[in-house]
């Protein structure tokens, strides 16, 4: 008896984690290069900005990613910039990017295209600097201390 509930619960805890792969299955997400070009990685966490229209400054297109959500569940859709950037900002930080340019279909991200500029952002404007006092006009003479 003890032997049968033993094999039991070894099926049960397969079947359980086989369902709960299957219900937790990873969308797809499929990378293609757009140029030979390879740069160096960024360090981790880089500061990855997410763009729903083209940007103005002159950049190059790195590669495409594009989601397949058939067979997901609805909390693996990714639906914010927010998200997009915690799924594929690790991986965008690596391959040298600067920028991901998603594209949205029925208010889910279906594609981004990671950018990298080709002329690096400017650098934060310097706080100006302190005033110095104005001259003494030429005809005073500093007071002298008694």
């Amino acid at each position: 008896m003890r032997s049968v509930l033993q094999v039991v619960t070894v099926l049960m805890a397969v079947v359980l984690s086989a369902g709960s792969g299957l219900s937790n299955q990873a969308r797809k997400v499929a990378y293609t290069p757009a140029t030979m070009n390879q740069y160096p990685a960024k360090p981790a966490g880089c500061p990855i900005v997410v763009l729903s229209t083209p940007p103005q400054q002159p950049y190059e297109e790195l590669g495409t990613w594009d989601f397949d959500y058939r067979y997901v569940s609805a909390d693996q859709v990714i639906r914010t910039a927010t998200e997009l950037q915690l799924a594929l900002g690790p991986e965008a930080c690596s391959r040298g990017a600067d920028a991901l340019l998603g594209f949205t279909t029925d208010a889910v991200y279906t594609r981004a295209v990671a950018l990298r500029w080709k002329t690096p952002p400017a650098p934060p404007a310097a706080p100006p600097a302190p005033a110095e006092p104005a001259p003494a006009p030429a005809g005073d003479v500093p007071a002298q201390p008694y």
